[in-house]
């Protein structure tokens, strides 16, 4: 059952992440997008791990930095497309 639920989104293939295709890379991005989201805002605003410096890009109304976001849009999709490989 937990395995048609994550492979569900992408394609409903147990083994999704080999060939994800279109549906499975969106997926990706959009957890992507979720998790640096969500860690980046709890991280800085709720607990106060750490601050960002003058320097760091913001994203606009989300006040996240642009460098955490942007790694987490790159890098899921090339390592799923290097391990499949």
């Amino acid at each position: 059952m937990a395995d048609r639920v994550v492979g569900t989104p992408a394609g409903g293939r147990r083994t999704w992440f080999e060939q994800p295709g279109i549906g499975g890379y969106l997926v990706i991005l959009a957890l992507g997008v979720a998790i640096s989201v969500s860690v980046e805002w709890a991280t800085v605003y709720v607990m106060h791990w750490w601050t960002y410096s003058d320097r760091m890009p913001l994203v606009p109304g989300l006040r996240i930095g642009v460098a955490p976001l942007a790694q987490m849009l790159v890098l899921p999709p090339v390592i799923f497309f290097l391990v499949a490989r």
